[in-house]
């Protein structure tokens, strides 16, 4: 069973790297994101000030907008940490040979990666039907996991472990509507009412193999 260090890139206080040039630079960047991604979790988007993602992350307000113009370009730069985050999910899936168990894990750890920031994603389907300029970041975002998710797949086809008669990006789409369904139902419903392990092995197995 794969191990991952949510942690690590999860809290601020463990990413600290050397506070020289470039690398000091990515380290603000990358903590400005994740104090970002948290006041917009608890406060929303339209509710957070540029002045309390500089509170949170510790930074003066001339840093942050040195790094991120306003909360719209800030937005995007969460937007493509998460796609970075996820992909590194999704490679993982190479040590195991049971496609189903592979997904589970890439499963379990993009949700233990928004462990803690459910909010950040309600948010985001929120502002996904009233707010055109963050429904283009977002499908943008959207585009580039279907993108990365489909080159991961179509590896997976030519190994013959998974099924071959199904567009690599059709395939991709298919498997993220259902972590996101059942992510969802999590959310809406109790979830005595929702048995996760077999919905979700239910519905792998329906999609990656033919009958």
């Amino acid at each position: 069973m794969l191990h991952y260090d949510i942690v690590s890139y999860l809290n601020p206080k463990e990413c600290a790297m050397p506070k020289v040039g470039d690398e000091y630079r990515e380290e603000v960047k990358t903590r400005v994101i994740l104090a970002a991604l948290d006041v917009f979790s608890r406060n929303g988007y339209h509710n957070t000030k540029m002045d309390d993602i500089a509170k949170k992350a510790s930074v003066s307000k001339g840093t942050l907008y040195n790094h991120f113009s306003g909360k719209e370009e800030l937005f995007r730069g969460i937007a493509e940490f998460l796609f970075k985050k996820e992909m590194t999910l999704c490679e993982a899936m190479f040590t195991e040979n049971d496609p189903v168990q592979s997904f589970r894990i890439m499963f379990d750890g993009i949700s233990k990666l928004y462990e803690g920031k459910t909010g950040f994603l309600s948010e985001i389907f929120s502002l996904v039907e009233r707010d055109e300029k963050m429904r283009a970041i977002l499908s943008e975002a959207f585009a580039k996991e279907v993108e990365g998710f489909a080159q991961i797949i179509s590896k997976m086809q030519s190994k013959g472990t998974i099924r071959q008669d199904i567009d690599p990006s059709s395939f991709a789409i298919l498997l993220m509507a259902l972590y996101m369904g059942i992510f969802m139902c999590r959310r809406m419903f109790d979830e005595s009412l929702l048995r996760e392990q077999d919905l979700m092995d239910i519905g792998l197995r329906s999609i990656l193999f033919e009958r």
